[in-house]
């Protein structure tokens, strides 16, 4: 079976922009069209089907699939391997894949006999990778030539053993690109893979050669345009859909399902009920801003109308540079003015303090002449006493000596 070519891709792409319904949107961003779902591929008895024509079925033996990988003109190896080349005599040029299967894998029992021996002997030669690999080889190996090795294998059992080899070997790989984390088993890969990096990562998909042939180069260049498309078309729906993983960045970290996860998340909640809400909301949105935009209108009209005193305009001018030059200080205005109102009471104060030193000066003055007047009373008071005590004596000593002369 073979994918749609670029030429049907294309077509899709036009009737999708020829057939697809706008979507509502703001005035800053232009309408987007919502693409058409992808056809519904049929099976191969429904040959009335409309799209019959972009699925190309064709059936053909192993044996002919084979064949069809030959690439070289010698004809030797798996390129080589058909059932005529099998059937042929022994003494041909052409090497049976059968034998080839059997001398590795006799190859890897010596090898695993030889790490066997290397870890009873305590000395390791060999990697725990190394070890890895050729587990994985050998039960390969057994898979595709059977647990019997002395069986006879033919070529159908070769070939179903070499397609369910490959198969569970993609399967394995899907299961750690959908975990999303391939850094652990990146070296741990089979042999399919042809090239430095086992696992090619493009854009989101592991690419796998199994052949080094112009037919798979020219196949994988052929599908590169279809899956830049495909990632292009991703790339629209998660815009309409308003998911985050648009950017370079985040599309290259997060895996393909996990996106189309989100996309279809994102669909399911976009219901109609809830559009039809968006598109009120932003009908209300729109109505007022054009009111605001009316009245404001208004206002500059009527402001420019009004005649305005050249002295007022000035004065407002004024104001405006002192705000201006102010702006950088407006916080601290509540501090400067308590500040500057204690300031005017001290200096009222200080304005008065000469008077009250004067007054007080006076009452000095007062005093000092009351102090005086009174020592100089005192003084007076003390010459009286003086002279009374002396009256006093005199008398004294003069009745004494009446008194003598009585008796």
């Amino acid at each position: 079976k073979s994918i749609e070519t670029m030429g049907s891709a294309s077509a899709e792409h036009t009737a999708d922009e020829a057939g697809g319904e706008a979507v509502f949107s703001s005035d800053g961003l232009p309408s987007l069209l919502t693409p058409l779902p992808p056809p519904v591929i049929n099976s191969a008895a429904n040959t009335n089907d409309d799209n019959a024509d972009a699925v190309i079925e064709e059936s053909s033996t192993p044996a002919d699939v084979f064949e069809s990988f030959h690439a070289h003109a010698d004809a030797v190896g798996w390129s080589g391997l058909s059932k005529s080349t099998i059937d042929n005599d022994s003494a041909s040029s052409v090497e049976d894949p059968r034998r080839a299967l059997f001398r590795l894998r006799a190859e890897v029992d010596r090898l695993e006999s030889a790490f066997a021996a290397e870890g009873q002997k305590q000395h390791p030669t060999s990697d725990a990778n190394d070890q890895y690999q050729l587990q994985q080889l050998k039960s390969r190996l057994e898979n595709m030539l059977g647990a019997d090795a002395s069986a006879d294998v033919t070529l159908e059992k070769l070939l179903r053993g070499r397609q369910e080899d490959l198969s569970r070997v993609i399967a394995k790989d899907v299961q750690n690109f959908q975990k999303g984390d391939l850094s652990e088993d990146m070296d741990k890969l089979n042999i399919d893979a042809v090239g430095d990096d086992k696992n090619k990562i493009n854009d989101g998909k592991i690419v796998y050669e199994l052949y080094s042939s112009s037919l798979g180069q020219q196949q994988q260049q052929n599908q590169s345009p279809r899956a830049a498309t495909l990632e292009e078309r991703l790339r629209k729906l998660e815009t309409i859909l308003g998911s985050t993983t648009t950017t370079t960045t985040d599309a290259s970290s997060t895996s393909l399902l996990e996106r189309l996860n989100d996309a279809e998340r994102l669909t399911k909640e976009m219901d109609m009920k809830e559009v039809d809400k968006l598109a009120a909301k932003a009908k209300v949105v729109r109505s007022d801003l054009e009111a605001a935009a009316r009245a404001r209108q208004k206002l500059a009209s009527s402001s420019s109308s009004s005649r305005v005193n050249d002295e007022d305009g000035r004065t407002l001018t004024a104001l405006h540079t002192h705000l201006m030059e102010l702006e950088g200080i407006s916080t601290f205005l509540p501090a400067l003015t308590v500040r500057l109102t204690e300031l005017a009471s001290l200096h009222s104060n200080a304005a008065e303090f000469g008077e009250r030193l004067n007054v007080c000066e006076e009452a000095v003055n007062r005093s000092e002449k009351m102090l005086d007047s009174v020592e100089t009373s005192l003084k007076k008071m003390e010459e009286g006493w003086k002279g009374n005590m002396e009256v006093v004596e005199s008398n004294v000593n003069r009745l004494d000596d009446m008194l003598k002369g009585s008796l």
